[in-house]
């Protein structure tokens, strides 16, 4: 079931505003000096924070890059991807363009940025072993949506979540990346490929 979640407060929206000015700094250091030679202290001075707030927002330097925040537009995309996943085996090209959608109008630079990422994980060993494990907090999130049982939503949602990150990882191997159709066109293709087929045809 698709739940519109209310609008963030002024404590959320603000909360939310530095972390996303931390992440624009950390990752205007990795493009211009890499990944490895940047510091936690270095984008806490381009953020103008203290690097105990870098730590406080996301933990850790590789987190800058790969966690995400469970804002108002991801939690409804996530809803309606779950309802499709539950119904349909898998989402639609519709369901996909509608949460890249929401994504998109809620930061103005979201696309470039997640270009950007998909771009450090690929070519940073550490990003991609760290991306994989922030997946199982995003299985998680995404089975507390399923009506089905426990493991069945669990199993539903590592699928829907591999499939995803597999698709987003491809995306940067596309001729019209950073495109957003494309970002859809690679993921609904992903999805595709554990979509359950209604009959079994016969041998």
């Amino acid at each position: 079931m698709v739940v519109t979640s209310p609008a963030p407060g002024l404590c959320e929206r603000k909360k939310l505003a530095t972390r996303r000015a931390i992440r624009r700094a950390a990752l205007a250091l990795f493009k211009s000096q890499g990944y490895a030679a940047t510091t936690v202290e270095q984008i806490a001075q381009a953020a103008d924070v203290a690097p105990m707030t870098v730590y406080r927002y996301f933990g850790t330097k590789e987190a800058t890059v790969v966690s995400v925040s469970l804002t108002p537009a991801l939690r409804e995309g996530l809803g309606r991807m779950a309802d499709a996943l539950a119904s349909d085996g898998a989402p639609t090209v519709a369901e996909v363009s509608g949460l890249v959608a929401l994504l998109a109008a809620e930061e103005e630079d979201w696309l470039e940025s997640l270009a950007v990422r998909v771009e450090l994980v690929a070519s940073t060993p550490a990003l991609e072993q760290a991306l994989w494990a922030q997946s199982s907090a995003w299985t998680t999130t995404l089975a507390e949506q399923l009506p089905t049982e426990a493991l069945s939503a669990r199993v539903q949602a590592r699928a829907l979540a591999g499939a995803c990150l597999e698709g987003l990882l491809a995306w940067r191997d596309r001729s019209a990346f950073p495109d957003a159709d494309s970002l859809v066109d690679v993921i609904q293709e992903a999805l595709n490929a554990i979509r359950v087929p209604t009959s079994i045809p016969a041998l």
